[in-house]
């Protein structure tokens, strides 16, 4: 790790770059498949949460993040290729992430209702940080369950929480 760069980042750096290993190895068409009792294939989860990264780094730079302002539908969602490139680009933003960032505050935005118009929260880098690592974690857990479906073996704890594979490694 650089000492240039926010130790803070580095869990979620990691887990960007097992997913596109995770994802480069399954290949194009599982990508692109729906499973069943799932609505949605990996490329629609690798896009969504991808997307929460980006909203977190721009709202770095802005001080506003709007995880609400999503792209469906694009085409990192049917093209491998397309995904793992936003992955590696979001990696290396967050390489960038300067030393001390988390405690940079921010203003959030979220539905919280549909009928109503975005509430405004504060908020820092560093809680925002946890959130999208969090959401990552959920997201890459939908992607195990598909793959797991269609007989593709991702990494044993690949879709687990920190916490989880903490207890877990200590059960042992």
């Amino acid at each position: 790790m650089s000492e240039t760069m926010c130790a803070s980042a580095l869990p979620l750096v990691t887990l960007l770059e097992e997913t596109i290993e995770i994802v480069e190895a399954m290949g194009a068409d599982l990508y692109t498949r729906l499973a069943e009792h799932h609505s949605a294939t990996i490329g629609m989860h690798l896009r969504h949460s991808a997307d929460h990264v980006r909203a977190l780094m721009r709202g770095l730079g802005s001080g506003t993040i709007e995880y609400d302002l999503r792209e469906a539908g694009g085409i990192e969602e049917r093209s491998l290729d397309a995904g793992i490139s936003y992955l590696r680009s979001l990696a290396e933003a967050l390489r960038a992430v300067p030393p001390g960032a988390e405690s940079h505050p921010v203003r959030v935005f979220a539905y919280m209702d549909p009928n109503q118009a975005p509430r405004e929260f504060q908020s820092t880098f560093g809680r925002e940080l946890v959130f999208v690592l969090s959401h990552t974690v959920h997201h890459n857990a939908l992607i195990r369950s598909i793959a797991s479906q269609h007989d593709f073996n991702v990494p044993e704890y690949f879709g687990f929480a920190p916490s989880t594979i903490a207890r877990l490694v200590c059960a042992r």
